[in-house]
């Protein structure tokens, strides 16, 4: 049973609230997953709970966040390498082996897939300053390396 079969039904909430909730989901980054009760200054909440909208934001993108995250197959990280060599996708320069990060150009977190197509070489620094924004100016939605 998923936690999505024991919460409350969305159409339950209060009109505000599903409507605070469905501005959320259509934003490209997810909400905070917890919400801090208690004074806003106060730097220690009294509680936090998980935020509704942080769950919607992941199932209406085909994501369980109670799954855990797989490696991506060492044969597609392998045709990648092989394919782009240890020159960075995003930066043009030289990847030393032990600093190669695969980058998905659909972000991961958007529904891009574990594919060679979707994937390519960067450097650590290049894959983390990117973070994972809808459009990449240099690939276009929808546009993957051949």
């Amino acid at each position: 049973m998923s936690r999505r079969d024991v919460v409350m039904p969305l159409e339950e909430f209060p009109t505000a609230h599903r409507e605070r909730i469905a501005e959320l989901v259509q934003r490209p980054d997810p909400p905070p997953r917890y919400i801090n009760l208690g004074h806003p200054d106060d730097p220690y909440p009294l509680a936090q709970i998980e935020s509704r909208a942080w769950w919607e934001w992941h199932w209406s993108r085909g994501r369980d966040p109670e799954k855990v995250r797989t490696k991506i197959p060492a044969r597609v990280r392998q045709a990648v390498i092989a394919r782009d060599g240890h020159t960075c996708q995003l930066c043009g320069g030289e990847v030393e082996p032990d600093d190669v990060h695969l980058d998905h150009i659909v972000p991961w977190s958007h529904g891009g897939p574990d594919t060679a197509k979707n994937l390519r070489v960067t450097h650590s620094l290049c894959n983390m300053k990117r973070g994972a924004p809808v459009e990449d100016p240099q690939y276009p939605s929808g546009v993957l390396v051949e």
